[in-house]
C-alpha cells in the first residue's frame, strides 16, 4: 500500500502530458475519479495559470491618483489570486497622526478578473516603510495606517503583497 503522500502525487501528477489523446491519467486538482488526456491537462493548466507581469502596466493594475506603479506580478490560479506590486508615492506627502493613523489612501486597483471575494489583507513587502492595508471588494488597495508619526512621504517606494480568493473562478 502506498503512503498518503505517494497517493496524492499519483492522483495529481501532470507528468503524462505527452500521452496519447485518449490516455487516462488524473489532472491537477481533479481527484481520483476524473481522468483527462494530456491535451486536456495542458488546456486546464493554461487556464489555471493566468500570470501578468509588467513594469509599465497593461490594464490589469491601475495606479490611483498620486501613485505610480513601478512593477508588478499578478497571478490567478483558479480563484486564488496573489500579487506583488511596487509603487511610488508621486503625490503630496500623506501625514499621519502620532499613532500612525492616516486618511485611507487608495494606491491602485486590479481589474475585474482579479476582484476579491471579500475584503482581504495586504501586507507591506521588502521595500519601503511598514504599513497596514487591504484590498476591498471594489478591487482597490487602500493603505489604512503607517508607523507612528511616519506618514507616506512623496517620492518613497513601497511594495505590496497579498493572496486572496477571487470572485472570478476561471480565466476571464
Amino acid at each position: 500500500m502506498s503512503s498518503p503522500r505517494e497517493e496524492y502525487l499519483r492522483i495529481h501528477s501532470v507528468s503524462d502530458v505527452d500521452a496519447e489523446p485518449n490516455s487516462q491519467h488524473h489532472t491537477l486538482g481533479d481527484g481520483p475519479t476524473q481522468a483527462a488526456s494530456g491535451a486536456e491537462t495542458l488546456k486546464r493548466l493554461n487556464l489555471m495559470k493566468r500570470t501578468k507581469s509588467s513594469d509599465t502596466g497593461d490594464g490589469d493594475i491601475t495606479a490611483a491618483t498620486g501613485w505610480t506603479i513601478d512593477q508588478y506580478e499578478l497571478r490567478r490560479f483558479g480563484n486564488h489570486v496573489s500579487f506583488y506590486v511596487v509603487a511610488t508615492r508621486s503625490g503630496a506627502t500623506v501625514a499621519s497622526a502620532t499613532d500612525g493613523n492616516i486618511t485611507n489612501t487608495d494606491v491602485f486597483s486590479v481589474s475585474n478578473a482579479y476582484a476579491p471575494y471579500h475584503i482581504a489583507p495586504v501586507g507591506s513587502g521588502a521595500i519601503g516603510r511598514m504599513f497596514s492595508a487591504r484590498i476591498n471588494t471594489t478591487r482597490t488597495v487602500v493603505i489604512t495606517a503607517v508607523g507612528p508619526g511616519q506618514g507616506i512621504p512623496s517620492g518613497e517606494q513601497y511594495s505590496f503583497v497579498s493572496t486572496y480568493l477571487s470572485v472570478v473562478g476561471s480565466d476571464g
